[in-house]
């Protein structure tokens, strides 16, 4: 609860290793997600050097949810992270204070009701089953950047659904991983882009073409759009007092990039987790062919597919494509015994809070049966907070497990993935945490075909070889 007292925060110890003008800049540039998983050591909390600023970080779960839930609204959305991003896209939904945020999520959420992920669904699976019938036999994935295509291509069909959006996303494909790269390097290192480097030419060139991409998505709409999709809704009557263009513009930026890349990074991290536990891959081939067959997978019959939904579960536990996450304080406000002063910055690294060994035992270990409904904790349930908590939770998280799912069912019912030469993969943290080096080869399953809409889609059914 927040205090008047001006007390300073000297009672957080620093995390060592701090280094004078740099703070702890070496380390977060080299090994970021190391960094932040190693800091629970010292403390629940725990300050960081970020060059001339002071950061906060937090490692304890009952104190990051007592920070996203508080109903004092001490914490907000702020910081240099969010700060950086906002200069280089706009002030969308997941990015605003908590003032905007409560004026704009209303309406916007109408995009995300239940009654509309039937729809989601059936889109997603007709997307997939069309991105995967260009694949060949022994073919070796980019298994990231594969991904990213794929769901691209479902978010045009799903929440942009006018022929322009779909031409721009299309467009857009080849430039959002280096926009989002680009992104990530200036949030975390504002200096970085005044160095005359190649891949900073590469970033400006297409976040310039990923600007003027969305600008045509926005200049094609009108009040009368007959679409009634996501850019409908920003555009509405209703929503001109507050939805300027501006702002517009940065929530197409917000949804596109949050609608494909933690997606992509979900599914890129559940092949590679399947594939490296034959077992756990086993179990989850058998329920989708003896549930499905080769029926396309709808909405509704998710449900009974538990094995599939405990798997992504636990792909979102030990992978979360929101890694980090920042608040800053509104006043000076207690925190674990701590006086944050106002204006602090306060970290939390959900990679590190779902590895807790206190909330999952084992928590190194990938084991979708964590999730049975006789084994899961409160503990584990509490620590869980792959799309936050809250008022502040994603908007579009039942939209991204839908899109998720419906996409691997359609995925493992057509072809079958094997590690390839060269294949290494590692995290690679930036907005979002994506494998690095996930290169997978691909056989098709014998017999396989989709059917979408009453057409069946034969797929390749050569056997793979021995």
């Amino acid at each position: 609860m927040p205090r008047t007292s001006r007390e300073p925060a000297d009672t957080v110890p620093y995390a060592p290793g701090r280094l004078p003008l740099l703070g702890h800049l070496i380390p977060m540039a080299t090994n970021p997600l190391g960094f932040f998983q190693g800091l629970a050591e010292f403390g629940p909390v725990v300050r960081i050097g970020l060059g001339p600023r002071t950061g906060y970080v937090v490692n304890s779960i009952p104190l990051v949810r007592q920070l996203l839930l508080d109903p004092a609204g001490s914490f907000d959305k702020g910081g240099p992270v969010f700060d950086a991003l906002i200069a280089e896209v706009g002030n969308g939904l997941a990015k605003c204070p908590a003032a905007l945020h409560h004026r704009m999520r209303p309406l916007l959420q109408p995009a995300f009701r239940t009654n509309l992920m039937p729809r989601y669904a059936q889109v997603t699976a007709r997307r997939t089953v069309d991105h995967i019938r260009a694949w060949k036999p022994g073919q070796i994935l980019d298994v990231s950047e594969e991904m990213s295509r794929l769901t691209t291509a479902a978010l045009a069909d799903g929440l942009l659904t006018d022929p322009v959006s779909q031409r721009a996303l299309e467009q857009m494909q080849s430039d959002l991983p280096v926009s989002l790269r680009g992104i990530a390097v200036r949030a975390a290192i504002p200096w970085a882009s005044r160095i005359p480097l190649p891949a900073n030419r590469r970033y400006d060139r297409a976040k310039r073409r990923t600007d003027r991409a969305i600008a045509e998505i926005v200049a094609a709409r009108g009040t009368d759009d007959p679409h009634q999709d996501l850019v409908s809704l920003m555009l509405a009557p209703e929503a001109s007092d507050l939805m300027d263009g501006a702002l517009v513009r940065a929530n197409v930026w917000e949804f596109i990039t949050g609608g494909t890349d933690t997606t992509a990074a979900l599914l890129a991290w559940t092949l590679h987790l399947l594939v490296t536990h034959p077992v756990r891959y086993a179990e989850l081939q058998a329920e989708i062919d003896g549930t499905l067959g080769p029926r396309t997978p709808t909405y509704d019959g998710l449900a009974g597919l538990p094995c599939l939904r405990r798997t992504l579960t636990e792909a979102l536990r030990l992978y979360p494509p929101v890694w980090l996450l920042s608040r800053t304080t509104k006043h000076t406000t207690e925190l674990g015994g701590h006086l944050l002063p106002a204006g602090a910055d306060v970290y939390f690294c959900i990679a590190a809070l779902h590895r807790d060994p206190a909330a999952f035992p084992a928590p190194d270990t990938f084991d979708p049966d964590r999730w049975l409904p006789g084994r899961t904790t409160r503990e584990q349930r509490d620590a869980f907070m792959p799309f936050s908590v809250g008022a502040r939770k994603c908007i579009g998280d039942v939209f991204g497990l839908t899109e998720a799912s419906i996409a691997l069912n359609v995925i493992l019912q057509h072809w079958r993935f094997a590690p390839a030469p060269g294949s290494n993969p590692s995290p690679r943290p930036s907005l979002s945490l994506h494998p690095r080096r996930l290169r997978l080869r691909i056989h098709p399953r014998e017999g396989a075909s989709a059917t979408t809409e009453g057409d069946t889609c034969p797929l390749p059914s050569t056997p793979p070889p021995n």
